[in-house]
């Protein structure tokens, strides 16, 4: 633990020095200092990159969030990619589920959340329901868990993205617990400790 701690410092130093401490990279970095500060429960923030990949080029560093107590999803450990653009905070950053999960709200890596919606592209929406400057990688956190308690099954503007699984909740919560812990102990089973 203690090595990597030291090679995360390291990494960072890099990082600024190799891009003069940019104002993205700033925010970027703050926002992972108040996470590890004050921590999220059952969250994990690990391995800040920089990322040039198809004409994007950005950070990434990787989410580990454990299923909530109490849920379908205890047990389970569910790691997501963030993908900072290069104009971060002004345009949201990429969440991507890199594992499987059996949820309404997120399928094959795609997950919807409002919150990293842009306004212009949903005009229905209110501004404070979209990705706004304002707009924290903590934000985004608390609303991933709040959905792991509650999914949102209101057929509202793309918010389902699991057809499947919504039908299931609807209809027959023990079934749709049986294909949670599948999918848990199939693709996000939390390694013993």
């Amino acid at each position: 633990m203690l090595l990597h701690k030291k090679y995360l410092k390291y990494k960072t130093k890099y990082l600024l020095l190799k891009n003069q401490i940019g104002g993205n990279l700033k925010r970027i970095l703050k926002e992972i200092n108040e996470i590890k500060d004050k921590p999220i429960p059952g969250v994990q923030v690990k391995d800040l990159d920089e990322v040039d990949e198809k004409g994007c080029s950005g950070y990434k560093l990787n989410l580990y969030i454990d299923g909530p107590t109490g849920t379908f999803y205890e047990g389970g450990i569910f790691i997501f990619e963030v993908v900072f653009p290069k104009d971060y905070p002004f345009m949201e950053p990429k969440f991507k589920l890199m594992n499987r999960i059996f949820h309404p709200n997120f399928n094959e890596g795609r997950i919807w959340i409002k919150k990293l919606a842009q306004k212009r592209s949903f005009p229905e929406f209110s501004l404070s329901e979209c990705w706004n400057v304002s707009t924290t990688i903590s934000d985004v956190i608390n609303i991933i868990i709040e959905l792991l308690k509650n999914p949102d099954t209101l057929e509202n503007i793309g918010t389902i993205v699991n057809h499947d699984a919504l039908i299931l909740f609807n209809t027959n919560k023990d079934e749709y617990n049986k294909m949670v812990k599948d999918y848990i102990q199939r693709f996000a089973k939390k390694p013993e400790e």
